[in-house]
């Protein structure tokens, strides 16, 4: 399931409504394709896909990683990726994403490979590894962590993925680095338990 908006691959994996065999250059057409793809899954089988498409793209990563920063997208959660993607592109006029893992409140999409830099904080993305969730605002327009279940699992799953190929790779929020809330949690106390194991 690749698709090069960015001129690299994007991952709309367990998604129905796109073909695996399909390759477009057309922007307009994958986020269309995006939109309606089916987000059915349970969250084992996303999990499973995820895991695939993470573990080729370590095999194969040939850059110096020591960050893995976590990431929300500041949005409500409904935002959809199309939109997130089309406001980098169209708005900001950014040839990269700004993150490579992106987590709806179902299932998930690959924006970058690995092997690439993608724009999640200025000044670290040459050595960092970006993940987000989509949300961080609460119906009040609030920050907030609105995670749900879904997303949790398969952030934890992505962490421990990737953190058990790079286990000096630092976890740690954008907020650490930056006047941001994102992710609008204590990300480095949530994954104390992997940071303090290559320590």
């Amino acid at each position: 399931m690749i698709h090069p908006i960015y001129n690299t691959p994007v991952t709309a994996s367990m998604s129905q409504g796109i073909d695996e065999a399909h390759y477009v250059n057309d922007p307009e057409r994958i986020i269309e394709e995006l939109n309606t793809a089916s987000e059915s899954c349970p969250i084992s089988k996303y999990i499973g896909e995820m895991e695939k498409w993470l573990r080729s793209q370590l095999l194969d990563l040939n850059r110096n990683v020591d960050r893995i920063f976590i990431h929300c997208t500041g949005t409500r959660t409904d935002a959809r990726v199309s939109s997130i993607v089309n406001y980098w592109k169209n708005t900001l006029g950014w040839r990269h994403p700004g993150y490579h893992l992106i987590l709806p409140l179902e299932g998930f999409t690959a924006l970058q490979e690995l092997n690439l830099p993608s724009n999640g904080v200025r000044g670290y993305n040459a050595n960092s590894i970006h993940l987000c969730t989509i949300g961080g605002l609460d119906e009040n327009g609030d920050f907030s962590d609105t995670r749900n279940n879904s997303q949790q699992q398969l952030l934890h799953a992505a962490v421990q993925i990737i953190h058990n190929h790079l286990p000096h790779a630092d976890i740690l929020g954008h907020n650490e680095v930056s006047n941001k809330a994102c992710p609008c949690y204590d990300a480095r106390k949530e994954f104390a338990y992997l940071n303090n194991r290559s320590n």
